[in-house]
């Protein structure tokens, strides 16, 4: 089994992309995804309580690969943990802060990105429906990282001032993610140049930690998964590390992930089991590192995905936004945490 986590804003694309190019070499099926459910409600749970996302079939193929939301990372990796000899996952994380201000970055262009139809239903909350939920999550953190009561209290903090951010700029209930970015700019028929972003940065934060409502959470997610990930099957990978307009560096992260994935080994006795790998066979790690390439549409040190907000704002203003959020009272403490 080949498993890619990835998370809005972290390796979403890109997953989707190389598993897509593999599928169709390989002739393979990819795993039949779970119903989309929140972080704090149904996967949480199933992971807490027992495994129940997955097909049947799952676990007695060697030849599956999936990329999955993080949000469902929980039980997932419940489950394969006892198929170690023939499981690998990649986990896509990164940097908090950067996260949030790219999300940020893309949710608000003009016009906004057509994949994202979400950021436009009405009745939209960015902040938790679940509140015990978040605190669940917050002790499991504080607790492996021996802090738990300080770690909790920062959530709970964060929370209140979500609900007091979102209350202060919901005018009906028919308002979307989108209307809240638009709104809480301080002129929204200004450019970027001209504004203060800093309060609509503040609410894709929130977002990105807390929301229920379609694509959010995902902070939260992220920062669990990689306390439950089992290094002798899964391992991290920093998407700045995955350069895009850098071909070299790139290359180099994707030759790091492709061998740490064709490390088929039975780890009770010690032996290969590539030859029962079909994955292994069908590409090789050379053919597979160019597929990822491919799929990041590298040319030239000039990237063609529009989702990269790199370089929307001036360098200078990407770092006062990001040390804002770092002396945010609430955010700041949460967000250096994870």
């Amino acid at each position: 089994h080949w498993l890619f986590i990835h998370y809005h804003k972290t390796g979403h694309d890109l997953s989707h992309k190389m598993v897509s190019r593999i599928v169709g070499r390989c002739h393979l099926s990819e795993a039949i995804a779970p119903k989309r459910q929140s972080i704090f409600d149904t996967s949480f749970k199933a992971y807490i309580d027992s495994f129940d996302g997955l097909p049947k079939d799952v676990l007695t193929t060697n030849d599956i690969i999936y990329s999955v939301a993080g949000a469902f990372a929980f039980n997932w990796t419940a489950a394969f943990q006892h198929n170690t000899h023939k499981t690998r996952i990649v986990h896509f994380i990164r940097d908090p802060f950067e996260t949030v201000l790219s999300g940020y970055l893309y949710h608000t262009q003009e016009p906004p990105p057509p994949t994202e139809g979400w950021m436009k239903k009405p009745n939209m909350s960015f902040c938790p429906k679940d509140v015990s939920s978040v605190m669940k999550l917050g002790k499991i953190l504080g607790k492996h990282y021996g802090n738990e009561e300080v770690v909790v209290n920062w959530l709970q903090n964060a929370v209140q001032d979500c609900e007091n951010l979102l209350s202060s700029v919901r005018k009906n209930e028919s308002d979307s993610f989108l209307t809240f970015l638009h709104r809480a700019s301080s002129s929204p028929t200004q450019d970027a140049a001209h504004k203060d972003l800093y309060p609509a940065i503040r609410m894709e934060a929130y977002r990105a930690l807390f929301a229920t409502d379609f694509m959010g959470g995902d902070l939260l997610s992220m920062a669990v998964n990689v306390v439950f990930q089992q290094p002798n099957i899964a391992r991290a990978f920093h998407l700045e590390d995955f350069a895009i307009g850098n071909e070299t560096r790139f290359r180099e992260t994707a030759q790091s992930m492709f061998s740490f994935l064709y490390e088929i080994v039975d780890t009770n006795k010690g032996v290969s089991l590539r030859s029962a790998c079909r994955l292994c066979h069908c590409v090789s790690a050379d053919e597979a590192v160019n597929m990822a390439v491919s799929a990041a549409f590298i040319s030239g040190n000039a990237p063609a995905e529009q989702h990269v907000t790199r370089n929307m704002i001036s360098r200078d203003k990407r770092l006062h936004y990001i040390r804002l959020l770092h002396e945010d009272a609430f955010i700041g403490p949460v967000l250096q945490f994870l």
